[in-house]
């Protein structure tokens, strides 16, 4: 009598990655008419950051800090003050108490409506945009990174929310469209 024979079997596959239904929103590119001025010029030395709940934006700007030693993010709607390449800094925190963001309840086209407008000698980005949401924020401590490309498209990924000025001052840029494939397939955020 000879050895039993051992049939290996493969463990079931994993069913298919599956946005939460919260987040499907954020995998849908948007078509807009816009064009943005100076595209392709995204090594400029400030991000906007536009805020749609302005109860957490000490605590935000407080941690992208503490992890990065730089005040790269301007908060939109605050002066436009020191946003030149001769500046070091945009928004210093603490902001003050009765400051209210014009851009609660809007949405990111208006956000990079707002980028268009400003004037060209203000070093700010106007391809890339942040988004601080309250339920990314508060459930999984994620912000929105949100671009815009040369046919108006918006896209978006979401960053782990301490690593903001990390990706942004990396310049990896050129990664965005791994970033935006690994999102909407895996679910992954940058970092």
């Amino acid at each position: 009598m000879g050895r039993p024979l051992f049939v290996q079997q493969l463990p079931p596959g994993r069913p298919p990655f599956q946005h939460e239904e919260a987040m499907i929103p954020l995998t849908i590119p948007r078509q807009t008419d816009m064009s943005m001025p100076m595209l392709g010029e995204e090594d400029a030395l400030f991000t906007a950051l536009f805020i749609l709940d302005p109860h957490m934006i000490g605590e935000y700007l407080d941690k992208v800090i503490k992890h990065s030693n730089v005040y790269n993010l301007w908060v939109a709607g605050t002066s436009q003050e020191g946003l030149t390449d001769e500046d070091e800094d945009a928004t210093i925190p603490p902001m003050h108490p009765t400051w209210k963001s014009t851009f609660v309840g809007k949405p990111v086209e208006d956000a990079f409506a707002h980028l268009a407008t400003l004037p060209l000698d203000l070093s700010v980005n106007r391809v890339y945009l942040v988004v601080l949401d309250d339920i990314l924020y508060r459930e999984k401590g994620w912000i929105i990174i949100y671009n815009i490309d040369e046919k108006g498209v918006i896209t978006c990924v979401p960053c782990t929310a301490h690593m903001t000025l990390t990706y942004i001052n990396s310049y990896m840029w050129h990664n965005w469209h791994r970033y935006l494939e690994e999102w909407r397939k895996q679910g992954r955020p940058v970092f």
